[in-house]
């Protein structure tokens, strides 16, 4: 049989596609929530992180998340402006300033949550739970790996 162009992607490529589904999926599903004004880059890089233990610095998300200092300072700025989080100063060091969640930011929390587990689920009942529970734990292990080299 001979190979298609599209059956020729690298997995890379197909990856790269499937994340850019599911991002059109939460962006649209976004764009109709009251927090329009949120990007999934938001949610992923800084709401996750700050809600963790309360409060976190902005120096702890930026390593969190994996992006620079310099792009998760512009998130935080947007947030801030936005009402979903505060900045304070640490109370164990008067230099530093750590960030917390508003109310706001944490029902955003919650709906990126809610949403997120909504669209795994679209996921899954289109391929079924085997082959979900396999692509799942096949892309575990892929990360798990990364993470001991």
């Amino acid at each position: 049989m001979d190979e298609t162009p599209e059956d020729a992607l690298p997995l890379v490529a197909l990856l790269g596609q499937a994340h850019d589904a599911l991002e059109a999926a939460f962006d649209e599903r976004l764009g109709a929530s009251p927090f329009s004004d949120l990007s999934l880059a938001h949610s992923r890089n800084v709401l996750r992180h700050v809600g963790r233990g309360g409060c976190a610095r902005p120096r702890q998300v930026a390593e969190l998340s994996g992006v620079s200092k310099q792009a998760v300072s512009l998130q935080i700025a947007h947030l801030e402006r936005a009402g979903y989080l505060r900045t304070l100063p640490d109370p164990s060091d008067g230099r530093a300033r750590v960030l917390e969640l508003t109310a706001r930011g944490r029902s955003a929390q919650r709906w990126v949550l809610r949403t997120m587990r909504e669209l795994d689920a679209l996921w899954r009942d289109r391929w079924g739970e085997d082959v979900w529970s396999e692509v799942r734990g096949r892309l575990r292990e892929v990360v798990a790996e990364r993470g001991a080299s």
